[in-house]
């Protein structure tokens, strides 16, 4: 591990945490009331839907909990969107746009250069993880900013709260869909998928995301980052290498005590 010197680096912003945290509470609440209907003859059912209020209003925190979620989701996808037309305008202002393949080409770079959008090196780095965790290579995965299992975490949402947000209205208004026409069979089509799509959800945060942000060894209990945004120099250097050889190229060994990142 490279020699540090105790300094902290920003990874997240706050609008990021905010978000996080946003996503985190109304995910708990919409397993932990949504999951006693769906195991309703299970002893621990029945005590968790009294812990809510009873049927009704655990209905009701799961749908507003939901609600929040689209919310949030709408929002984050406006605030990428609007930021990529940002960087693809700064780009055509530096570099002005020939003709339409040209503009066409410097978009994809720019979309193809956000931080979360997957890579050729992520797959390389796939393979390097998989060798180093049977054996095969000393060589720790050389990981840049985000590695890619923080990209699928990160790209999951995007297909899941689509999923929960086009299923979810069938089993919240069932009689409104089959006045107008749709045929029940869709009503019970949408109540599975919503069903085992929380139910991939839950069982891919509490075994993956769950392992990797709180119970392994080096960030047991907890990863500060989540509150402060904030990593250790050690462990930026220990975890992303990629990352900290280039902020040291920027900021050289006798940099800020604390090192923030560009706004993302």
């Amino acid at each position: 591990m490279a020699e540090t010197h105790g300094r902290l680096f920003y990874r997240t912003t706050l609008h990021q945490r905010i978000q996080h945290i946003v996503i985190m509470v109304t995910f708990a609440l919409q397993c932990l009331t949504g999951y006693p209907l769906k195991f309703s003859g299970a002893a621990w059912s029945y005590p968790l839907i009294k812990l809510f209020g009873g049927v009704y209003m655990a209905g009701r925190i799961h749908r507003i909990s939901g609600l929040v979620m689209l919310g949030l989701f709408v929002w984050v996808l406006t605030y990428i969107v609007v930021t990529t037309i940002q960087k693809c305008l700064l780009v055509f202002k530096e570099q002005p746009v020939e003709n339409f393949n040209d503009g066409f080409v410097k978009v994809v770079k720019v979309v193809y250069n956000l931080p979360i959008f997957p890579r050729a090196k992520d797959g390389k780095d796939i393979v390097d993880a998989l060798k180093y965790f049977f054996f095969l290579s000393d060589q720790p995965p050389d990981y840049d900013k985000f590695c890619w299992k923080e990209k699928f975490d990160y790209l999951a949402v995007f297909w899941g709260i689509p999923v929960f947000s086009l299923t979810g209205p069938f089993m919240w208004w069932p009689s409104l869909f089959t006045n107008v026409g749709v045929p029940p069979v869709a009503i019970n089509i949408a109540l599975i998928v919503h069903s085992d799509e929380s139910f991939l959800a839950m069982t891919v945060i509490f075994i993956w995301h769950f392992y990797n942000a709180l119970f392994c060894p080096e960030k047991f209990p907890m990863d500060g980052m989540v509150i402060s945004g904030t990593i250790s120099e050690e462990m930026l250097a220990h975890e992303y290498p990629g990352e900290y050889r280039r902020i040291m190229t920027e900021e050289g060994e006798d940099g800020p005590s604390i090192v923030r990142p560009e706004e993302e």
